[in-house]
């Protein structure tokens, strides 16, 4: 599409790269240890540990390569969009130590060309189109590291970046936020509705509440 005279386009592998992590057995896990993201951890813009398994103490010596940082930037490379949505997210210090798994993809920063937020918006918006005309499977589609090196990026300046990243961080807060408050007014309707059919407020003829 259009892009400003300004920017250049290159391919994704000009400055950055894909890690994808290791397939650990099942006979390596442990009951505590060092945290084993997988894909299911995976969410829509977060980390989520609900489901958590875990890799002895020693591994992040033993797979150095592996253990991330505060600030990765991940994404699923099998199944990568659910209800409409891309997994895709960033890691925070609550969430190490933390080892990659197979099937989940870090993004590596070859040099100082992209801001990390902005690349991290970036392919929010390119993905989804890739993964629709590249995603290989039905049942289970997933993502083919060669084709995605070879993606056409759009290279701007860094204080544009950074403007960019800070109105869409903007953006993603407020949208956060009123979904927040969709969630709070749902459940209390369901509260209401459950109050209501099991006789613990009743409606009188003047549809009052008691």
């Amino acid at each position: 599409g259009e892009i400003p005279e300004s920017w250049e386009v290159t391919e994704m592998c000009a400055h950055l790269d894909i890690l994808s992590g290791k397939g650990f057995k099942l006979a390596e896990y442990s009951e505590v240890g060092i945290k084993l993201l997988r894909i299911d951890n995976v969410s829509w813009g977060e980390i989520d540990w609900k489901n958590v398994a875990y890799l002895p103490f020693g591994y992040d010596l033993k797979y150095k390569e592996l253990l991330l940082q505060a600030g990765d930037i991940v994404f699923a490379l099998n199944r990568p969009i659910t209800r409409g949505k891309l997994k895709i997210a960033h890691l925070n210090n609550a969430d190490l130590p933390a080892i990659l798994y197979q099937r989940v993809g870090k993004i590596i920063f070859k040099n100082s060309t992209y801001f990390p937020r902005f690349v991290f918006f970036m392919l929010n918006y390119v993905l989804p189109s890739f993964i629709k005309n590249k995603s290989v499977g039905s049942d289970q589609p997933f993502i083919n590291i060669s084709d995605l090196r070879k993606i056409s990026l759009p290279v701007l300046a860094i204080s544009e970046q950074r403007k960019i990243s800070e109105k869409l961080t903007t953006m993603e807060d407020y949208e956060k936020s009123e979904e927040k408050k969709l969630k709070s007014l749902v459940n209390i309707k369901c509260s209401i509705s459950q109050d209501l059919l099991t006789g613990r407020i009743r409606v009188n003829a003047n549809s009052t509440l008691h």
